[in-house]
């Protein structure tokens, strides 16, 4: 945001314009994430009390699955101040199933093709109860493999 000058939570022309493609870019292995932005001066008392003065932002704050957080304050060319929280919750005992998946889609394209094992992929990543399974860098890491 403060070399772009762009604020807010989707930003234009970048390489990494959405949450989800900077934390896949950053390999953190994650269930949800979440972030919360600010953009100006101020202490960090004052932009937490802003935070926490606003709803959505204090109910993703204080979620209670919410055990991880990073930080990052920039200032662009003109020292104007770009703050970021991201809110993660991780993965809880998915260590398995994501071992699992992954084993089982690299099976399929060994004897059924790429194809096969793009089609399981591209399923799982519709499912709502098994996308996240998608973010893990083990998935990813196979995903990067089946395109080449």
């Amino acid at each position: 945001m403060a070399v772009t000058g762009q604020f807010g939570h989707v930003l234009r022309n970048v390489k990494y314009p959405n949450l989800d493609d900077r934390m896949r870019a950053s390999g953190y292995a994650y269930y949800k994430a979440g972030e919360v932005l600010f953009e100006g001066n101020g202490s960090p008392n004052t932009i937490v009390n802003l935070w926490m003065g606003s709803k959505p932002h204090r109910e993703a704050i204080l979620h209670p699955k919410v055990s991880e957080i990073g930080t990052s304050v920039e200032y662009s060319s003109n020292n104007k101040m770009y703050v970021c929280a991201v809110l993660c919750i991780p993965f809880e005992g998915s260590e398995d199933i994501v071992s699992e998946v992954a084993s089982r889609i690299i099976n399929v394209a060994k004897k059924q093709g790429a194809t096969a094992a793009k089609k399981i992929l591209n399923d799982i990543a519709l499912s709502k109860a098994m996308r996240w399974v998608t973010k893990s860098p083990a998935i990813q890491k196979i995903i990067t493999a089946l395109k080449q």
